[in-house]
């Protein structure tokens, strides 16, 4: 029978090294523009008066709370009176967009304004408050403004240096508070080396008549004018569950942003920037955040909103498509900050090791191997060979090593990074846990199924005891476990501990997280087993969409899944449906593994059983030869992977009348199958019986 795909293994994530974040550079700021030398009106004086009360202000260190609204109000007065004697232009289809953007001294204006209108309540008052209490009965004048619009006519019509092309696009989500993206953007402005001016809708949008403009308009007019800005500054967070990748609009501006060719930059919320998520050793996390984006269920204040743009996306791109661009879109573009961030601070080994997460979740693995490396020969050469930071950076090597397929240098690792903390730290410590994980993940992977088992069962006795039965970490080794048995052959006690992970996981992340949709993909594989075809077949296209949804089409748990669904499809003898499955699936792994990686291997093998299924024996027999022979090189003579292999290439000699080529294969598996899985495994009964059918 075919051989089946290697179990999804929840594998050991990065540790968490706990460093002292590093000095902050002091940043140069931009110098304002100087005043003009010549005399200026009262009128044109008004953005001046500006600079000078948040000057002042600054320097006694504290906001005058009258000030900042007495001018905003005086600014809006005189716009009033100067922009009514203004002609009225005929009205337009599709309004052009105001391309003027505001500098930080305005967003500060408005901050002074908004302090003054809540009082203690302030920092808990939403953008969308601010635009309903504040701006637009403000500006709800005789015709109605904009912000930006009252900013220039209240200055006699003059364009000061306060307002001048938008440089950046703010996309935000409303239900934020104002005070997490005023201060955002200020503190992100301060930061830069040009001036910054925000497109920022509250600010550049007539708040009175924006809901009423037609969907056409922010599909062309807006589009555009998001691409000539050509920067959009996504305000993010929190990092592990942001806000924006579960609103209609902001993922509408963003796939607008990806068509319109813009740069972005992810502008993590909050106070914690990119580079204190990266040394907390959690960057998976962000990873996982953006696994979770779904367009289709994502939500607006406006149920009218949200029905047009779901309208749009499925009368063009669709939603599984946006959600791969916009991730793809958010996750280039926080590898790109983080390679920034490394670069001017080459010597932090936490944000070392944070950038190699990312590479790692990311699939770069030259890319981490690199960064890991450095990062445990600094902890080495800093802190010693036994300190925690230390061994989490083994721990972390380990994992890369296990993900690209190095499994003896993996346990090189993980055994190095065990045996130290049982010593340092004692067998049942949280990090010591980890490590046992680590290492039972890998012996279940190389077939070493007895201390797999042992250190599973140890591991998941000490996280239920210090976690709980339904904490994320001790379902993961649930899920390990059943791997386990099911790839021993013990299908009930499989099932039952992946219905129990299935039901903790949709319970803490969701039906959609990546986890369950691993958890989905090997259930079905029992069900396989269990020859309950149609369950099966309905639990792999769940995982199927979701992971094209969640991960992207060429993703390598993409391949996995469609390698699976190809399995089912030939056990049912539906040849023709299969055929196309596994050369995707081939090309996804070839081209994101490489040829010798043992997922692609089980690609290869699989096509090679079908080929032989066919009839097509000339076909099969130099993919069955590539199988066996990478196997062998990359998990070992005896690994269970090879021993099917070389049953498989022995089918192939049978049929083609070679049985003296097949005899020692089959001994070959005989041997192997007896000494790993037993003597009454379903595996080590094949071989027995093909060993004496052929008199081997």
């Amino acid at each position: 029978r075919p051989h089946r795909q290697l179990h999804l293994i929840y594998r050991p994530r990065q540790e968490l090294i706990n460093m002292g974040c590093s000095a902050s550079k002091e940043i140069e700021q931009p110098s304002q523009p100087q005043a003009q030398s010549q005399e200026v009106t009262k009128e044109q004086s008004t953005f001046h008066e500006l600079q000078n009360v948040n000057a002042t202000n600054a320097a006694h260190g504290h906001p005058n709370r009258d000030e900042g609204p007495t001018l905003l109000q005086t600014i809006i007065e005189k716009a009033q009176q100067t922009y009514s004697s203004v002609p009225a232009k005929a009205s337009e289809e599709l309004p052009a967009i105001e391309p003027m953007g505001v500098s930080p001294v305005v967003l500060d204006l408005l901050v002074q304004t908004a302090k003054h209108h809540y009082g203690d309540e302030y920092n808990t008052k939403t953008t969308t408050e601010v635009c309903n209490d504040i701006l637009k009965p403000l500006l709800e004048t005789t015709p109605s403004l904009s912000l930006v619009q009252a900013l220039q006519h209240g200055s006699s019509g003059t364009t000061s240096v306060q307002l001048k092309p938008a440089n950046r696009f703010v996309s935000h989500a409303w239900r934020y508070t104002f005070v997490q993206v005023a201060e955002s953007l200020l503190r992100y402005a301060e930061e830069q080396e040009e001036e910054m001016y925000y497109w920022f809708d509250l600010c550049c949008n007539n708040q009175h008549s924006a809901a009423s403009l037609p969907y056409e308009w922010w599909t062309s007019v807006f589009a555009t004018s998001v691409g000539n800005i050509g920067h959009t500054l996504l305000l993010y967070g929190p990092w592990d569950d942001p806000v924006p990748l579960k609103r209609s609009w902001c993922l509408f501006e963003l796939h607008t942003s990806v068509k319109q060719g813009c740069q972005a930059t992810v502008l993590l919320m909050d106070g914690q920037g990119l580079k204190e998520v990266l040394e907390t050793g959690v960057a998976d996390g962000i990873t996982m955040a953006l696994s979770t984006i779904d367009a289709r269920s994502a939500e607006a204040w406006n149920p009218d909103d949200k029905a047009k743009i779901d309208q749009a996306v499925e009368a063009s791109i669709g939603f599984v498509e946006l959600d791969i661009q916009v991730q793809a879109y958010l996750r280039d573009s926080i590898a790109k900050q983080a390679d920034e961030l490394l670069l001017v601070d080459k010597a932090n080994l936490g944000l070392m090791g944070g950038v190699a997460s990312l590479y790692l979740d990311q699939g770069h693995l030259e890319q981490a191997e690199l960064l890991y490396q450095r990062a445990l020969e600094g902890y080495e050469a800093t802190d010693g060979h036994d300190h925690s930071a230390t061994l989490s950076a083994v721990n972390n090597l380990g994992n890369l090593y296990y993900t690209k397929g190095d499994y003896a240098q993996a346990k090189s690792l993980y055994t190095r990074a065990l045996s130290t903390r049982e010593v340092t730290l004692g067998p049942d410590h949280i990090a010591t846990l980890a490590s046992a994980y680590s290492l039972a993940t890998l012996y279940s992977t190389q077939s070493n199924f007895d201390e797999a088992e042992a250190l599973y069962c140890r591991v998941l006795a000490g996280r239920q005891a210090k976690l709980g039965p339904d904490h994320p970490a001790t379902l993961n080794v649930t899920y390990n476990l059943a791997n386990l048995y099911s790839t021993q052959g013990r299908v009930g006690e499989a099932e039952s501990l992946y219905r129990c992970t299935l039901a903790g996981r949709e319970a803490k992340l969701g039906s959609n997280h990546p986890a369950t949709l691993d958890v989905l993909l090997n259930l079905g594989q029992v069900c396989q087993a269990k020859e309950d075809f149609d369950q099966a077949e309905s639990l792999y296209h769940r995982a199927l969409e979701g992971y094209q949804a969640k991960l992207g089409p060429d993703h390598p748990l993409t391949g996995c899944v469609i390698n699976n669904l190809a399995n089912l499809y030939q056990a049912q003898d539906k040849l023709k449906d299969a055929e196309p499955l596994y050369h995707r699936a081939l090309a996804i792994k070839s081209r994101l593994l490489g040829p010798d990686h043992p997922d692609t291997l089980n690609s290869v093998n699989n096509l090679a059983v079908l080929y032989k299924k066919q009839g097509k024996l000339r076909e099969a027999e130099p993919l069955y030869s590539q199988a066996l022979t990478g196997y062998e090189a990359s998990l070992g003579r005896f690994h269970r992977h090879t021993l099917m292999a070389a049953i498989n290439l022995g089918n192939l000699y049978i049929a083609s009348e070679r049985v003296s080529e097949a005899q020692p294969l089959y001994r070959r598996a005989l041997t192997g199958f007896q000494a790993t899985l037993g003597p009454d495994h379903p595996n080590t009964s094949i071989a027995a019986q093909l060993c004496k059918l052929t008199k081997a």
